[in-house]
């Protein structure tokens, strides 16, 4: 029995510094997962959100849709009431909120340091929250695990970090973005769905 019980404990320990531990070499089946995630481009994520500033910290529920270059972000305070929609498209976008008109912007970004005072690049993040490098920006720094899935990579003066991946879809659980200025986004994604 003792020995049944160290044998568990040896193994919990390997897959528990498996999971975590990080190497810089590109992995050989990276190629195959990037051509994978780089197909899927209809997906929903839902979970939470919190936005760390030196002068601000909050919580929220977060509901993504992103079908191609078209998206639909739901963001919304943990208990009822509030929230705003931002949905957007390459023709633009339009920040809504329960009894307010529309506004409308060139940029999702523009519009939500006009109205958050902070922003973050949706254009990279709709790949970042998948585990994946935004293609057409220059990847500064990257790290992947033993099971070939990025783990935390620096792309336009973001670090993204990524604790911890669904088993079924692989696919990111936590992520932790900061900027170089400060700000700090941590989503913990409770479901996703990939076939929109």
């Amino acid at each position: 029995m003792k020995r049944a019980t160290l044998a568990i404990l040896l193994l919990c320990t390997a897959c528990t510094s498996l999971r975590y531990s990080a190497i810089a070499t590109v992995p050989e089946d990276w190629p195959e997962r990037r051509a994978a995630l780089l197909e899927l481009q209809h997906w929903n994520m839902q979970g939470r959100i919190r936005i760390r500033s030196s002068t601000e910290n909050h919580l929220a529920k977060l509901n993504w849709i992103q079908r191609g270059d078209d998206y639909v972000l739901d963001i919304s305070p943990p208990i009822g009431g509030g929230g705003y929609r931002l949905q957007g498209s390459t023709d633009g976008v339009i920040w809504q909120r329960p009894g307010k008109p529309p506004l409308q912007a060139a940029s999702a970004e523009a519009l939500l340091l006009e109205q958050l005072g902070w922003s973050m690049p949706l254009a990279n993040a709709r790949y970042w929250i998948i585990g994946l490098p935004d293609p057409a920006q220059q990847l500064d720094s990257s790290r992947f695990d033993q099971g070939g899935r990025l783990r935390e990579f620096t792309q336009s003066g973001w670090q993204v970090y990524i604790s911890d991946y669904h088993a079924a879809p692989s696919l990111p659980a936590k992520l932790q973005l900061t900027h170089q200025d400060g700000l700090e986004l941590r989503l913990h994604i409770h479901a996703w769905r990939t076939d929109y």
